[in-house]
């Protein structure tokens, strides 16, 4: 999410949307009925970014605000480029001569116009964490400390710690050496401190490889992230450890695959 954050920073900061429309009665519910004149000749003041929400800001004190949950993106096309089934909203930008849509294969994204002043109390936003980018060291093992769960399920809770995905959280936890069904009230804080440690380096890794394009992702350009081929366990079920050699396992912790090395991580 922080590389499409950067994508649009890049790319959409100052355009004009010259219209705004909305293409699914699933996103019209939550919009307002006039939605398509309000953001009309709105210009994007700043793109933000917290977890895994991206915040549009636009003149007039208005906010487009966007979750992709599980299937949605960003794209930037050329306006004849043609509409699709899976398209939920198209703004036209000028003068980039652009269009921004939000498309959502499945339908499980939202997006939401809402006034500045809302953002804070609507309900997805309210109950993240700090972001795993910005939380500090202390922040994040204290955070961990008092929620007294397993790892793998903390570092996917939002309200804990937020932004952090399946993919990342396994990469954090093998480069820590710590098994994902270690209950963090049991751990030192030296060891939840490589824990955060472990979690920036991936972190910082990803964003420099553009993401880990393996499904649906891809950036604001359509280009996909190659930090995929860095995985050292993520999807790696039976091959060996690339420090040890013993075979990558796989179980289901909160309802999600989890791959670690059961010599390297343990509890």
């Amino acid at each position: 999410m922080e590389t499409v954050a950067a994508g649009l920073r890049n790319s959409i900061v100052g355009q004009r949307i010259a219209s705004g429309r909305l293409l699914t009665k699933q996103l019209a519910r939550v919009n307002p009925k006039n939605f398509s004149s309000i953001v009309s000749g709105k210009t994007i003041e700043s793109v933000n970014r917290k977890g895994k929400q991206i915040i549009i800001v636009l003149s007039g004190d208005w906010i487009l605000w966007v979750h992709f949950m599980m299937t949605g993106k960003l794209w930037l096309l050329s306006p004849d480029e043609p509409e699709t089934k899976f398209d939920g909203a198209v703004f036209e930008l000028q003068p980039l001569r652009k269009k921004l849509v939000f498309y959502d294969q499945r339908r499980f994204g939202r997006l939401k116009l809402l006034r500045g002043g809302e953002l804070t109390g609507l309900k997805e936003y309210a109950r993240l964490g700090p972001d795993a980018l910005t939380v500090s060291s202390e922040g994040f093992i204290q955070r961990l400390k008092e929620r007294k769960k397993n790892l793998k399920s903390l570092l996917l809770d939002q309200t804990a710690v937020a932004g952090l995905g399946n993919i990342y959280a396994d990469e954090s936890l093998f480069l820590a050496k710590i098994h994902p069904a270690a209950h963090s009230s049991r751990l030192s804080k030296d060891r939840l401190s490589e824990l955060y440690s472990s979690m920036q380096k991936v972190l910082a890794g990803a964003i420099r490889a553009g993401g880990s394009s393996i499904r649906d992702y891809s950036a604001v350009d359509g280009q996909r992230g190659y930090f995929q081929i860095e995985h050292r366990v993520y999807q790696k079920t039976g091959l060996p450890c690339p420090i040890c050699g013993r075979k990558i396992e796989r179980i289901t912790i909160a309802q999600r695959s989890t791959h670690f090395c059961p010599r390297c991580q343990r509890k």
